[in-house]
């Protein structure tokens, strides 16, 4: 009976090891293939990417007929998503049964490849054995999706811009994110160096972070006691006294750094800036960028109601006119954006929104749509694919900002990644 036990006990011990291996060894395989089936997800972006690319220069660029007038232009990226039924759909079932496809694929995996095939295959001259069924296709492994955002839609906190170009619509825009009283919360409390930061002082906080002097900035603005309002020089920053390290130069001293004076390298990086907190990013982390170029034009194509309503904003004569505050207005604008794109498969030109614009009743600034200083682009150059594959029950989540280009013979797989990180 001590036998019996001792046999029984370790018995029970090794099918328990056998079993935590065996689902240890499961695990990671779900992990290898959930990784590649993002990484999958993310080469068929670019690629649509690439193709969209395309699109935008046919459409308007140097291969558009002179003097013809601008085509709608479809935009790839919105209307098919991309995920693994759209690989499925475009690299699986009948094209494998072509001669061409074998032979890449041969090239691709190093097997030899079937001798040539005639396509369609000839009639046999002997009536020959049928051939036997196909094995079934085996289910997919798992699958993968991926979200595709405009990062041109968002607003720029790289304030890096120069005093000639963009850097006012910047300032602009990144106020109408934070004016509305209802986040007055965020800004009226204090640290935990007990230093309180105003919308203004966060304004000159960022500018301060990757301005390349250490000193002070000053905001040459004039804000309304309340609301949005807010009037801006062609030169919004000016030289101030202090010193712009004297933030962060406090508490212990291993908490302590200086202001990078460089442009920032991820939105992550907005955490050091003075003012900016887990709260102020849960409210607004989603509609801020750091990954656009300098100067790079503000997006007319958008069709959510913050993005519409910051155009909208940017581009009327009265930055303050009270229409662009109320919810009525806002909706029409939606309404008749969405009309006019179909519903996001054209894109929303900057001249299609201010003829939105005025036709209910906002009066809009020409030159902020035209003329040789003009605010607005309709082309995207900047995008965050945020691919999640699955295989099992492990999901792999990869964050990737991509700047798209055409495809190039000489390039495997076009677009420039800037930014790369796993989930």
């Amino acid at each position: 009976m001590v036998a019996v036990a001792v046999l029984t006990a370790l018995a029970a011990d090794l099918a328990y090891e056998s079993q935590v291996s065996l689902r240890i060894a499961a695990n990671a395989r779900n992990e290898l293939q959930a990784t590649y089936l993002a990484k999958s997800g993310i080469a068929l972006s670019r690629l649509v990417l690439a193709f969209q690319a395309e699109v935008d220069e046919a459409a308007g660029g140097t291969t558009a007929i002179a003097g013809a007038p601008a085509m709608p232009r479809p935009q790839l990226w919105k209307i098919a998503p991309v995920d693994s039924d759209l690989a499925a759909a475009l690299f699986g079932g009948p094209a494998r049964s072509r001669p061409e496809a074998a032979t890449a694929l041969a090239a691709l995996t190093g097997t030899p490849a079937a001798g040539p095939q005639p396509y369609p295959p000839a009639v046999p001259a002997t009536p020959a054995a049928p051939a036997a069924p196909a094995p079934p296709t085996p289910p997919a492994a798992g699958s993968f999706e991926v979200d595709i955002q405009d990062e041109g839609q968002k607003v720029n906190a790289q304030l890096e811009g120069t005093d000639t170009g963009q850097l006012p619509a910047q300032v602009q825009a990144f106020w109408q994110l934070i004016c509305d009283p209802k986040w007055d919360p965020l800004f009226d409390r204090e640290d935990a160096n007990g230093v309180r930061t105003s919308r203004a002082d966060l304004l000159v906080n960022l500018r301060d972070w990757v301005d390349p002097d250490s000193v002070t900035s000053a905001i040459a603005a004039s804000f309304a006691p309340s609301g949005c309002a807010i009037a801006l020089p062609p030169k919004p920053f000016e030289p101030g006294f202090g010193d712009e390290n004297a933030l962060y130069d406090r508490g212990d001293v291993q908490d302590r750094y200086r202001t990078k004076n460089a442009r920032m390298d991820s939105l992550d990086e907005l955490y050091l800036v003075s003012g900016i907190g887990d709260a102020f990013m849960a409210a607004f982390g989603d509609q801020l960028t750091v990954y656009l170029k300098r100067d790079t034009l503000a997006n007319a194509n958008a069709l959510d109601l913050f993005p519409l309503q910051r155009n909208a904003a940017l581009m009327a004569t009265n930055h303050a006119d009270p229409k662009l505050q109320d919810l009525k207005f806002l909706l029409e604008l939606q309404k008749a954006a969405q009309l006019r794109t179909m519903f996001g498969f054209f894109a929303l030109t900057a001249k299609d929104l201010s003829e939105i614009v005025g036709g209910l009743g906002v009066s809009v600034n020409p030159n902020a749509v035209g003329g040789t200083t003009p605010l607005f682009t309709d082309k995207s150059t900047v995008f965050r694919l945020r691919a999640q594959g699955r295989a099992g029950d492990v999901t792999k989540t990869l964050d990737v900002i991509l700047r798209p280009d055409k495809i190039q013979p000489t390039k495997p797989i076009p677009g420039q990644i800037v930014h790369w990180r796993e989930e």
